[in-house]
């Protein structure tokens, strides 16, 4: 039916446009590209097509997802603290991770004095530091490389944990008692060997004592509880050092792990009637 104007409602006028409901809209292209033009249509509701007030409803929502799923995941300081809780709920974690930050106060408190040790206590210069150092230096690489074979000749780890807290006590009496440099490299050097030791055994039984999917979160805590003694050690060496002489932080750095050694004992040692298992540590929390 035509209207007055000449223009058929749904027909084609012959300028080439379709009339939709009295008014002109341009005709679409035909041929190969009409999908492609169909799709980046800008009439709403056609294919390819998103109003923008659809487009905001999704962003909002992916950006809404995104933060809840932020929230589900623990910052770093919140896994920490569940690492800490879980090593302070298994009992051998806990008596070796309170031995060794005894243990690092007491290297605190001698590394930030060695100078003072060295040079005020035996007397020595420069060369001589060079040699305790040196002596020092020497048995940390030899613990490292001979660890296991240490082990295997003490019996067990949980003896040899005790043994390298005993030798490092005693090695560090000797240089605060001892005013000899070549004597001081060697008892160094000796430290430095049972100190390395250590350091393989507490990554073992950190690893064997973790429940599964905890390890990194409890070798996060293991590392941040110790080492925070350190700098307390360091403070406590330069008092003692200040208030008795220069002898004094290797006397204070001895007695540490000597506390952190019998720290140790009572988890070591088997329950009343139950085997001695050869020296070794449960490889399970309890």
């Amino acid at each position: 039916m035509r209207t007055g104007d000449g223009m058929a409602d749904g027909g084609t006028e012959a300028g080439g446009t379709v009339t939709e409901a009295g008014r002109a809209v341009p005709r679409r292209p035909a041929g190969p590209g009409a999908a492609r033009a169909r799709r980046r249509s800008p009439v709403p509701g056609r294919r390819g097509h998103l109003p923008r007030r659809g487009r905001s409803r999704r962003l909002l929502a992916h950006r809404s997802t995104g933060r809840e799923a932020g929230h589900r995941r623990a910052h770093p300081p919140a896994r920490n603290s569940r690492g800490i809780r879980q090593l302070w709920r298994d009992r051998v974690l806990r008596a070796v991770c309170v031995s060794v930050a005894l243990g690092n106060a007491g290297i605190g408190a001698l590394i930030a004095t060695l100078v003072v040790v060295i040079k005020g206590w035996l007397g020595a210069g420069d060369s001589g530091y060079v040699v305790v150092t040196t002596g020092y230096g020497i048995g940390m690489v030899l613990g490292g490389l001979l660890a296991g074979r240490t082990i295997a000749a003490v019996g067990g780890r949980g003896r040899t944990l005790l043994l390298a807290g005993v030798l490092q006590a005693v090695t560090l009496v000797g240089l605060g008692t001892l005013r000899t440099v070549w004597l001081a490299a060697v008892l160094l050097g000796l430290f430095g060997f049972a100190g390395m030791v250590w350091n393989v055994l507490e990554t073992t039984v950190v690893q064997q004592r973790s429940p599964a999917g905890m390890l990194g979160r409890i070798s996060a805590a293991f590392r941040t509880v110790p080492v925070a003694g350190t700098p307390l050690g360091a403070l406590c060496g330069g008092a003692a050092a200040t208030a008795f002489g220069p002898n004094a932080p290797a006397l204070l750095a001895a007695a540490l792990p000597a506390l952190g050694t019998a720290a140790l004992t009572p988890v070591l040692q088997p329950p009343d009637g139950a085997p001695s298992g050869g020296g070794q540590i449960p490889p399970t929390a309890r």
